[in-house]
Order: C-alpha cells, then sequence, then structure tokens
C-alpha cells in the first residue's frame, strides 16, 4: 500500500463515516436530495459535451470525435439509490484522456423510485444507440453489479456482446449472506450489510435478490466477454469478488481479478493515487488495443 492510499483511506473515514449501516441512515441521507455532482472544470474543457434523452432519461456523451473511436458506456454506482459524485467524473475524466474514448454517462433513475426492470430497457436502448455492438462498459459498486447483468442479459437474449466489461469494486451478491463479510466490515469505511441489504430490496422490487440479474454471482457465468475486475482488501464486496473469482474460473469467459491490498470501495475515484492510476493506466490500455 502506498502511503498516499493509507491517508487518503484515513481522510475519507474522517470525512465521510459510513452512511450504510442501516436503512433508516440511508433513508436519512437521501432525504437532503443531494444534487448529481456537476462535471469538472478540466473535464468540460476536455470534452466534447452533448446531452441526449432516451426514454425520458439524461444520456451524457463525452468526447465524441468520429464513428471509430473506441466507446465506453460507464455506469455509475452508488448502491443503486445515489447518484453521481466526484470522483465518477474523475475516473471518467483520466479514461477519456488516457484511451481518447468518447464516454457514454446513461443517467438511470434510481431506487426506489425505479428498479432493474424499471431501467433495463432504458440501458438496453443506450447500448443500442450509442454502442453499436461494439463497445466496452464499466461500472464501480452497483453500477458494476449492473453492467455485469445486463451483460448476463444480453447474453440471455442473444444479442451482440460488448468488447470486455470492466469491474471496480463491483457489487456482485445483494443478499450479503456472505459469512465473510462480517470479518471485512470492521476495516471498510464506506459499507456495511445491513444498509446495503435494503439498498439492493429497492432495485429488485418484485425479482428475487438471488436473481442473477440481480446478484450475477449466482448465473452460471459461461460465454460472456472478457471481465477485467479491480477490487481492495478494505471493503466488503472482497467476500464476493473472491467466490466470483473462484466460480468464473470454471468457466469459458475470461476474466482477470486484481486485487489490492488496503484499497478501500472504489479507490479507482482517487486519481491522484499510484494504485488508482495503474488501474485506469490498465484499462485504457485494453481500450486501445481492442
Amino acid at each position: 500500500m502506498s502511503k498516499r492510499l493509507k491517508l487518503t483511506k484515513k481522510a475519507l473515514s474522517l470525512l465521510m463515516g459510513n452512511v450504510f449501516i442501516s436503512a433508516e441512515t440511508i433513508k436519512q441521507k437521501r432525504s437532503f436530495n443531494t444534487p448529481r455532482a456537476d462535471m469538472t472544470k478540466t473535464l468540460k474543457k476536455l470534452s466534447h459535451i452533448k446531452i441526449d434523452y432516451v426514454d425520458n432519461r439524461e444520456v451524457i456523451v463525452l468526447n465524441q470525435k468520429n464513428d471509430t473511436q473506441p466507446r465506453l458506456i460507464y455506469i455509475h454506482g452508488g448502491a443503486y439509490v445515489n447518484d453521481l459524485i466526484k470522483p465518477h467524473w474523475d475516473m471518467i475524466e483520466y479514461l477519456i484522456k488516457k484511451a481518447d474514448c468518447c464516454v457514454i454517462v446513461p443517467i438511470y433513475w434510481l431506487a426506489p423510485r425505479s428498479s432493474f426492470d424499471g431501467e433495463l430497457p432504458f440501458i438496453l436502448n443506450v447500448y443500442e444507440i450509442y454502442g453499436k455492438s461494439d463497445c466496452f462498459i464499466a461500472g464501480d459498486s452497483a453500477g458494476a453489479g449492473f453492467s455485469l447483468a445486463f451483460t448476463i442479459y444480453l447474453r440471455n437474449q442473444h444479442k451482440p456482446l460488448p468488447k470486455s466489461v470492466f469491474l471496480f469494486s463491483p457489487w456482485l451478491d445483494v443478499t450479503m449472506t456472505n459469512p465473510d463479510i462480517k470479518a471485512l466490515e470492521k476495516d471498510d469505511i464506506m459499507l456495511a450489510a445491513d444498509g446495503l441489504i435494503w439498498c439492493g430490496e429497492q432495485w429488485a422490487k418484485e425479482r428475487a435478490t438471488t436473481d442473477p440479474l440481480i446478484s450475477p454471482i449466482y448465473d452460471e457465468l459461461n460465454d460472456l466477454p472478457a471481465l477485467y475486475i479491480y477490487q481492495g482488501t478494505a471493503d466488503i464486496f472482497l467476500a464476493d469478488v473472491k467466490k466470483f473469482d473462484e466460480k468464473i474460473k470454471t468457466t469459458n469467459t475470461p476474466c482477470q481479478t486484481k486485487i489490492y491490498q488496503d484499497g478501500f470501495h472504489v479507490f479507482m475515484g482517487a486519481t491522484f493515487l499510484p494504485e488508482s492510476r495503474q488501474v485506469l493506466d490498465e484499462v485504457a490500455d485494453v481500450i486501445q488495443r481492442k
């Protein structure tokens, strides 16, 4: 672990606090109606920015230059109940600079206003309009879970698959029943199982929380495009990432999993850290090569 990662983790623990301790804590935080973080000034200067509307939802298209450019659909995290925050824009900005790709950011409606079934048609339309079946998909946390679930849906429907899927600290099982989670909670400065269970139930709505489109770890995981998983050890999602990694080794899906010592949840969003840059540089390299 770099010294900067250690200091950043300590600062975040003091500044943020864990808002996922319970459903009531999450509801209280959401009652303040925290607005979506604005794009960084440098991102605004860097990118060609276009805002479209699909199914009455915003789609933000950044750095679109030509049809030959690599395209990346980025699905943001936030436990399915929270909007984009500044670190999401920081990651997007870094990837645009490094890979010179066009990034498409679908602004899906959050739970409990909506759910997976409510947002699936929107993401599918975004994929078919902007992805043109030869794009990449990336997401963090819940957005990573949604990215993988959507890819599973595409496979099930025999639709063209993305080139690769990048998963940053993915939420792979909303049931939070892995017994190894409890031991990890003491070192996680952001997440707690009890509150996340409520978030997952809101996203699932009428579906079982063990449905693979809600919790991708329950899928058989064959016939998917290449997956790239990046995970820290100071994160309760580590338990299911390890379980997922063991399971996918028995399938025909190529998957690379990299685990960073003492990395906090979605540490990639702290783009000033060497560990974050290592992850994002690798993602950019994959995008440029394919």
